[in-house]
């Protein structure tokens, strides 16, 4: 890469004639733009190696213009009108978007041209590019002794207005489009004025897209009876006796002895245990899928990519599930994966009647929106992400959810997930579709609910 702070190399190839330089092509790094005075100066020492025809898209230059007369500064507001016409993305594969108008410089001769001030350019230029005309910049630089003009022109930006010519001249109406092409500057043609109305509609548009970042492949899931027999066999074995609570040792308090102990019956603990033992059984497939969902398995990871120059602000993005695969949010897996809550050991004092705290466990804070839904949608689901902001060139991880499925015939080689994204600053919808890959192989939800710790607190 050639430091933009110094003159780039020219490069001199071999000739018969020892003492001619033959003129190359464009030989100058355009990663960047050309901001600084040595930057511009070294854009000028490329054009002096180039050969004429090196004229670029990004790049005009001019020998000789005589910027107090009108056609030379027509001359400049023509080339400043077609560098500000090009589409964006094309214009970003150099200088950043930027385009540049060199006056008195050509490859192999510096012209130069005689310094108008600032001011006086701009209000020589400001009828032909109208009041609402491009961004330019223009910087006079010192080459080989003499002054050359080196104009910085604005990247085009989606949404960016067609910008015409505001004054007649010449052969030229007054309203006439003019674009860029390679090496040269023209009217417009109806492909190119198509291309810009795109441009200009493209800013009030959803672009964007959503990917699948997953690391693995899904796998359907299966869960034998008999995993689930000896499981529930093993939590009705679990010996939950205690000795009977001693005798009350808060008397000197001044309260009742019946408060040290169990208060409940022995038929009444039982059918307690009964009764957690029946939601054990009722939850077992839930619990696995939790248990298995937690740990990683079946995870979809999703990205939403903002490849614009815009911002899209509270994003909303939804995925059609089709039927037979059933979708869980993370949130919903931590629940599923917590079993019921035991009854207290038998001889456990007690004071009061178990209170039920389920209910705490549903209380988010006021004001709290999940940024994830799910939602039943016929005989599928939807995905549901919301209050996204995607800024320009950014991406943006959502929030994970599990997939699980079994299809009796077989399991599928692939899932389809339509999307489509909005935002409340663009009109329109962007819409699209994520394969998530899945393989045979089964995931054995028995071994996921053995994991699965049953009478604990």
């Amino acid at each position: 890469m050639i430091p933009l702070d110094v003159a780039p190399r020219i490069c001199k190839p071999r000739c018969s004639n020892p003492k001619t330089v033959l003129p190359m092509a464009l030989h100058i790094d355009t990663t960047q733009p050309f901001r600084r005075p040595s930057e511009r100066i070294a854009l000028v020492e490329a054009i002096l190696s180039a050969a004429p025809e090196d004229e670029k898209d990004w790049l005009e230059w001019k020998s000789v213009l005589d910027l107090a007369d009108a056609d030379g500064r027509f001359g400049v507001a023509r080339h400043v009108l077609g560098l500000a016409n090009r589409m964006p993305e094309a214009a970003a594969a150099n200088a950043e978007g930027f385009g540049y108008v060199v006056v008195g410089a050509e490859p192999g001769k510096v012209h130069g041209v005689t310094p108008m001030d600032p001011a006086d350019l701009e209000s020589g230029l400001a009828p032909y590019l109208g009041p609402t005309g491009p961004l330019w910049d223009p910087m006079y630089v010192a080459v080989q002794g003499l002054h050359v003009l080196v104009l910085q022109v604005d990247p085009p930006r989606e949404g960016d207005r067609i910008f015409p010519l505001h004054k007649e001249h010449l052969k030229f109406l007054n309203g006439c489009i003019f674009v860029r092409r390679l090496g040269k500057t023209a009217r417009a043609n109806g492909a190119e004025m198509e291309a810009l109305q795109r441009r200009l509609l493209a800013a009030g548009r959803v672009e964007m897209s959503v990917e699948n970042r997953g690391e693995s492949a899904l796998r359907p899931m299966r869960l034998d009876q008999g995993a689930v027999d000896d499981w529930l066999d093993r939590a009705a074995s679990h010996d939950r006796a205690r000795p009977p609570a001693k005798a009350n040792q808060l008397g000197y308090l001044g309260l009742s002895s019946t408060l040290a102990g169990d208060r409940r019956s022995v038929s009444e603990y039982k059918g307690e245990v009964a009764s957690y033992l029946e939601s054990l059984k009722r939850r077992a497939t839930s619990l696995a899928i939790g248990s298995a969902l937690h740990a990683g398995l079946n995870r979809v990871t999703l990205l939403a990519a903002n490849s614009t120059d815009r911002n899209f602000s509270d994003v909303e993005i939804r995925l059609t599930v089709p039927p037979g695969v059933r979708c869980v949010a993370e949130y919903d897996v931590n629940k599923m994966r917590r079993p019921p809550k035991p009854p207290a050991a038998w001889g456990t004092a007690t004071w009061l009647p178990p209170m039920d705290t389920s209910y705490l466990e549903d209380i988010v804070p006021a004001g709290y929106v999940e940024s994830l839904e799910i939602e039943a949608s016929g005989d599928g689901q939807t995905v549901l992400f919301r209050g996204l902001h995607l800024r320009p060139k950014a991406e943006v991880a959502l929030d994970w959810f599990g997939a699980v499925f079994r299809d009796p015939s077989g399991p599928p080689t692939s899932i389809s997930l339509t999307w489509t994204a909005t935002a409340t600053d663009a009109n329109g919808q962007q819409h699209g579709e994520i394969v998530l890959p899945v393989v045979a192989e089964e995931v054995d939800l028995g071994h996921w609910l053995g994991r699965v710790t049953p009478w604990r607190k």
